[in-house]
């Protein structure tokens, strides 16, 4: 695809409407966002977002906005709120970076923020991620995708500066590059310091201390507890779907939702093979047995122009294989004035990389992590890779993969298909909540090789769901998946 071509698949997407829920911040005047766009100032920055995404001020004492709280974000009472996020701080000149991140990462939900004083210009990420964005530093420029920086900037010369090489099946670009040689992506655990345009680590500098087994219960009761209100959070404040696999991490979701199931309706895309067939015949017997509202969406053929259409829609980071389910099933079928609620994230307890390298160990280097990524060719990607490795702990190897997980699979794969998905009128994991992913982590070793998390959280939401098989995971080392 030349840069012609690409742009006209931008400029095109920006005028039919696209770019749902997608955000551009900018302390440059020239950026012109999409016309469909809500715009913003506090002093020199301007955030301009699409209307399904929710902004909200950010207020200190006396009324001063000090900056934005972006997307869909759960407080501790287990709302999604609107108005402004009013902060129980003096004034400006009281507000400390440290407690405000405590009290931000008190959210959980899909969202990102935007602290804008005369001292402190900082961009957060969502504890996972989820709300995703790269930025530009020569633009000084932030936005969700890098197909939507390039669409603000109005210079031609962006849409030449993508790379040859286009992410398959699976593949992902690692450690805060992306698609365009000019822009990078910001990962989980980071900051971008708005005055430096550099980006700064702020969590998971150190491992996460692990329990002893005997104070397994008490992180179980977190799990369930916030995921209980994450998820019902969201059903509460929208019509929702909720997905339906034979999965373990739908299962928990299920569970949580338990009290407003009624008012949900799951959903199960069609797929081929053992995994879809095992998948549509546990959710249709779930649906049965628990009397769920449940429909089956035929997956959408995956034609040339809806391929680039997604890949468009998320900045080129990622091959377009999801668009016959999130984007082209789902809004041929779907209505999309509804929330999507699904279990992204909830793969993290399970030690996904635990599984894909030969011997656990401390001395563990790129050249291991490639292969646990799976990622080829490895040339353009050794430098950053490696740069990355040096900026984590490397005592707990097991700490290591699971940071791996969160900041790569997560951050750098999975967070930015969400923007290929239907425009919903939200779109989030319940799983994405600081207490969960510490309450995982913390977890004993032993607890999470033996697998029992599912059912012993279930036990605390909803039992009897566990009287129906679960579907082991298909990476290395997982079991058979069972037979209905």
């Amino acid at each position: 695809m030349d840069a012609a071509d690409r742009e006209r698949a931008i400029r095109g997407l920006a005028e039919g409407g696209g770019f749902g829920g997608q955000f551009l911040l900018s302390s440059e005047a020239g950026m012109e966002p999409p016309g469909s766009f809500v715009s913003r100032r506090i002093g020199g920055w301007t955030l301009a977002a699409h209307p399904l995404l929710p902004v909200r001020d950010i207020t200190v004492g006396g009324g001063a906005v000090v900056g934005w709280l972006v997307g869909w974000a759960v407080d501790e009472s287990g709302e999604i709120p609107d108005g402004s996020w009013r902060l129980p701080c003096e004034g400006v000149g009281a507000l400390d970076t440290g407690w405000f991140e405590e009290r931000l990462y008190g959210l959980g939900g899909r969202f990102a923020c935007v602290l804008a004083t005369p001292v402190h210009a900082r961009f957060y990420l969502d504890p996972a991620g989820t709300l995703a964005a790269v930025y530009a530093s020569g633009e000084k420029t932030v936005a969700s995708t890098t197909s939507l920086l390039a669409f603000g900037s109005r210079g031609a010369g962006y849409f030449g500066a993508y790379g040859p090489w286009e992410a398959g099946a699976n593949q992902f670009f690692p450690a805060g590059t992306t698609s365009h040689a000019e822009m990078r992506r910001l990962l989980p655990n980071h900051y971008l310091d708005l005055n430096a345009w550099r980006p700064v680590r702020h969590w998971m500098a150190e491992p996460v201390g692990r329990v002893s087994m005997g104070e397994v219960d008490g992180l179980l009761e977190a799990i369930a507890r916030i995921l209980r209100r994450q998820a019902q959070a969201v059903i509460r404040r929208y019509p929702s779907y909720l997905c339906l696999t034979a999965g373990r991490d739908t299962r928990l979701i299920l569970g949580a939702a338990r009290e407003v199931a009624g008012d949900v309706t799951f959903i199960t895309f069609t797929r081929g093979g053992e995994g879809g067939m095992i998948d549509l015949g546990v959710a249709s017997a779930l649906a049965r047995r628990f009397g769920l509202r449940h429909e089956v969406l035929p997956r959408a053929k995956l034609e040339e122009g809806l391929c680039q259409e997604y890949r468009a829609q998320i900045g080129y980071d990622g091959a377009c294989g999801k668009a016959a389910y999130f984007l082209e099933a789902a809004r041929r079928h779907l209505d999309l004035g509804r929330a999507l609620v699904t279990g992204h994230l909830g793969g993290l307890w399970k030690g996904f990389y635990w599984h894909r390298v030969n011997a656990i160990c401390p001395g563990m280097g790129s050249g291991e992590l490639f292969d646990a990524m799976k990622l080829k060719p490895r040339e353009p990607f050794a430098g950053v890779i490696s740069d990355w490795l040096d900026g984590v702990p490397r005592g707990d190897p097991h700490f290591l993969l699971d940071q791996m997980f969160l900041e790569q699979r997560v951050g750098c794969w999975a967070s930015p298909h969400m923007y290929g998905t239907a425009p919903f009128a939200a779109n989030l994991t319940p799983f994405c909540h600081r207490g969960i992913i510490r309450a995982m982590l913390g977890l004993p070793i032993e607890y999470r090789q033996a697998g029992g998390l599912t059912g012993d959280v279930l036990a605390r939401l909803w039992p009897e769901l566990m009287e129906l098989p679960v579907n082991p995971e298909t990476f290395e080392g997982a079991p058979p998946a069972p037979r209905m």
